[in-house]
């Protein structure tokens, strides 16, 4: 858990069976994860395995994560107020029971982030994105993804959804650009907009 760090630099390294969020990035600076693998059991949940929490200038690549929850959540659930913003994540080979990649989550504030060259396998949701209670995400480019959802059985979040956009009460998703995605999946695309 890296909390008001700057110049976060992790490369090189295996992590396995983490027993909640792998790896956690709050109101961080200047961060660079490289060459890691994450391998988690597939059946515990909130094992996440990297939270950027309400983090600046992150840089995720060339990735093999394998979690419980998301493998990827950018947020500001550590606080609220703060913004998650100039995100990349590219490179990645992406296997969960939840999302993939999670934008946003309850009043979370996220912008400017560049996801491209995932592969997404075995999955229950490929890219969530969510806003809701006043929170926002916005700026968001995602190319190149190959993405395979699936059902799973048990109290998983989703339901095979290759691609979620989910906006909620007062909040607000704009600017959302994909290109070049493939989806293979046992449901739709699902598309949330709430007053």
């Amino acid at each position: 858990f890296f909390r008001h760090c700057q110049r976060v630099r992790i490369d090189g390294v295996t992590f396995r069976n983490a027993p909640c969020w792998t790896i956690t990035l709050a109101l961080c600076r200047d961060v660079k994860l490289s060459h890691l693998t994450i391998d988690n059991n597939l059946r515990t949940p909130n094992c996440d395995g990297i939270h950027c929490c309400a983090s600046k200038d992150v840089i995720i690549s060339d990735r093999v994560i394998s979690a419980g929850d998301d493998c990827i959540a950018l947020t500001s659930i550590t606080d609220w107020e703060e913004v998650c913003e100039n995100i990349v994540v590219a490179n990645c080979i992406l296997t969960s029971r939840s999302a993939a990649i999670r934008i946003g989550h309850e009043a979370s504030k996220v912008r400017n982030v560049a996801v491209s060259n995932v592969i997404v396998k075995d999955t229950n949701r490929g890219i969530a994105i969510f806003a809701r209670d006043k929170g926002w995400v916005e700026n968001v480019r995602i190319d190149n993804a190959l993405i395979r959802t699936r059902l799973f059985a048990g109290g998983w979040w989703g339901k095979g959804e290759p691609l979620v956009l989910c906006a909620r009460g007062s909040g607000r998703i704009a600017g959302i650009a994909m290109t070049n995605v493939r989806a293979e999946s046992e449901n739709s695309i699902l598309v949330v907009g709430q007053e």
